[in-house]
């Protein structure tokens, strides 16, 4: 799922379907048609 952030980011979550899993949270870039994965954000996901 794609959504933008209080402050305006626009973020990326995968929601994985197994038992005690958590989404993991990418920090994303939109350039006209072109979407770029900027970086994982394992600090805002509880994974890191």
């Amino acid at each position: 799922m794609l959504f933008h952030t209080f402050d305006g980011r626009l973020m990326m979550i995968l929601h994985r379907p197994f038992e005690n899993a958590r989404g993991k949270l990418y920090e994303m870039a939109l350039h006209g048609h072109e979407l770029q994965v900027l970086r994982r954000r394992d600090d805002l996901d509880g994974g890191g």
